[in-house]
């Protein structure tokens, strides 16, 4: 089980955790606390990975970009994320948060484990 944190941005999605290459992440608790100035912000969660290569495909297939969570936090308040909204929740790529705002003020913190 390992720990990965990043402050919420709009412009970039931040990487938080990359899959090794034949093994999936499942998150295991995830918490946001909008401590920040924005206002409520809105977090997605997202899986960013390369589909292999299929019989056929001339060329290199682009990187895919799928949501696998949101939640809206409003100012001054920690979320946490409730087990069955995470059950299932599986990523095979990059794990990335994208924000509706930048703030530094809003942490993002995922447990996660390989399997």
């Amino acid at each position: 089980m390992a720990t990965a944190n990043c402050t919420a941005n709009n412009l970039v999605a931040q990487v938080l955790v990359t899959v090794p290459f034949n093994k999936k992440a499942r998150l295991l608790d995830l918490s946001i606390d909008n401590q920040g100035t924005s206002g409520a912000i809105t977090t997605r969660l997202q899986d960013l990975f390369t589909p292999n290569l299929s019989v056929g495909v001339p060329g290199p297939t682009p990187p895919v970009t799928d949501d696998r969570f949101q939640a809206t936090v409003p100012q001054g308040v920690s979320f946490d994320a409730d087990v069955l909204s995470l059950k299932g929740k599986e990523f095979i790529g990059n794990i990335q948060a994208i924000a509706s705002a930048t703030d530094a003020g809003c942490a993002i913190i995922a447990t996660y484990e390989f399997f």
